[in-house]
């Protein structure tokens, strides 16, 4: 469990001392990013813009999770079903680099020490064709204030399977 805390802890000090840089730096590099690499940059930015969904742990499939070795033997992945599909979204799955740390996740969530997990509603790519120019350039200087972030979030993929961002302890479980 404390690998499981110290990996979220982690994740949160990287994204705070990436979030350190000033805006200007941010948005220059993004916008050359978006000149190099089109429409997957474009993707990758209104993604990271759009509020995570949180999946409450009583709708998950506790006794249907399913943990494999992904490829290359590089990660792990936890797959955990809902018991009904709500909307799009059928499964959360979880990746990590070690097997101890995806059998603590696993045991978290059946012991009711997870309250919920945070996920990514969207993938991170278009769907049909690639982005008019008209709404790549819009890409540029987005904001989550934008006008036209939910025009091309309409545009991205919706993942059935969608990757588990953040966990959500339950503070009564924690005491116990």
């Amino acid at each position: 469990m404390h690998q499981v805390v110290r990996q979220v802890l982690c994740c949160v000090l990287l994204a705070a001392a990436a979030s350190a840089q000033s805006p200007d730096e941010d948005e220059a590099r993004f916008d050359t990013q978006v000149d190099q690499f089109g429409d997957t940059m474009c993707a990758l930015r209104v993604v990271s813009l759009l509020p995570l969904v949180t999946v409450q742990t009583s709708v998950l499939a506790l006794d249907k999770i399913t943990l494999r070795q992904g490829s290359r033997m590089q990660f792990y992945l936890v797959k955990v079903p809902l018991k009904k599909p709500d909307g799009h979204l059928t499964a959360v799955s979880w990746e990590t680099r070690s097997l101890s740390d995806a059998e603590t996740f696993v045991r978290l969530l059946q012991h009711g020490k997870l309250a919920g997990v945070k996920v990514e509603p969207r993938l991170a790519s278009f769907r049909g064709r690639e982005l008019p120019e008209s709404q790549r350039d819009a890409c540029r200087g987005i904001t989550r204030q934008s006008e036209d972030l939910p025009k091309l979030a309409d545009r991205l993929e919706e993942c059935t399977t969608c990757r588990i961002k953040e966990l959500l302890l339950s503070k009564q479980k924690l005491k116990e």
